[in-house]
């Protein structure tokens, strides 16, 4: 008599949950940052020049890696002078069919773009290693082929070219602005932090702003939430001439904000070099 034995299911994997994810700018790099629910998974990074809304959303984007969550930051160099979003996706998610795009958490809400400065730059380029050339033989006698050269206009045009490509380029600096101070939902005193960027950061009143911020910290705030309001002190710093104020700002903001808070001391250090 033979009794039927049923295989155990395998229960189904559940989906990662990714939150907080964030972008800033390195030089050509961009910089990548999220949280999840569990790490060791693979996730899919994608990068388009369109927002993450929808399943739709992958047909113009950019397989840019499948990478094991590690928490280590990604790093990419898209092409420079072209506003980019990226998104980070679990494999069940993607396997599913039906992918979830949330910006803020998993994909970011602004464009991120590398200043096209950086357009020239050319990465893992290395010159050919070769043995030195043989003598030239000419057994049968060929003629040498004529050496070209261009008119006096021609000329006088490509060093034109050369010399306007030579010139520095600056880069106008954006306020940067956290995620989470972005969102409507939270209160206490992320609201209240949220209020004073709204009345005085966002219209660009830069010395208002500082005073304002100040009077928020008087009370004492979550390490996070302090940190970010000496981020947007010294980012109202900056954008008043006062470097050296900026760069304390930055660096007592750094132990919570890495990225953001180097990508800031580096602009604020070039400034200084300016001016000396």
């Amino acid at each position: 008599m033979l009794v039927p034995v049923l295989a155990e299911s395998k229960a189904p994997e559940l989906p990662v949950t990714i939150s907080g994810f964030d972008t800033v700018t390195r030089n050509d790099a961009v910089i990548a940052t999220w949280n999840s629910s569990r790490s060791g998974k693979n996730l899919v990074v994608y990068r388009s020049t369109r927002p993450f809304t929808g399943t739709d959303s992958l047909v113009s984007a950019i397989l840019v890696a499948t990478i094991p969550d590690d928490g280590t930051p990604f790093v990419d160099y898209p092409v420079p002078g072209v506003p980019c979003y990226y998104a980070v996706i679990d494999e069940p998610s993607l396997r599913s069919g039906s992918p979830v795009f949330v910006p803020g958490e998993n994909t970011n809400r602004i464009p991120v773009e590398i200043s096209a400065q950086f357009s020239r730059i050319q990465r893992g380029v290395v010159p050919p290693l070769r043995s030195m050339p043989l003598p030239w033989l000419n057994p049968g006698n060929k003629p040498r082929r004529q050496v070209l050269t261009f008119s006096r206009k021609t000329e006088r045009f490509i060093a034109n070219i050369v010399s306007l490509s030579r010139k520095t380029v600056h880069t106008e600096r954006v306020p940067y602005v956290f995620t989470m101070d972005l969102n409507t939902g939270s209160g206490g005193e992320s609201l209240a932090l949220r209020t004073i960027l709204e009345k005085t950061f966002f219209p660009g009143n830069w010395d208002e702003a500082v005073e304002e911020l100040q009077k928020f910290l008087a009370i004492r705030r979550t390490p996070e939430t302090a940190a970010r309001a000496r981020f947007y002190i010294g980012e109202a710093r900056y954008f008043t001439g006062k470097y050296p104020e900026a760069l304390l700002e930055f660096l007592l903001a750094q132990d919570r904000y890495y990225n953001q808070s180097m990508e800031w001391i580096q602009y604020t250090l070039d400034k200084m070099v300016e001016i000396d």
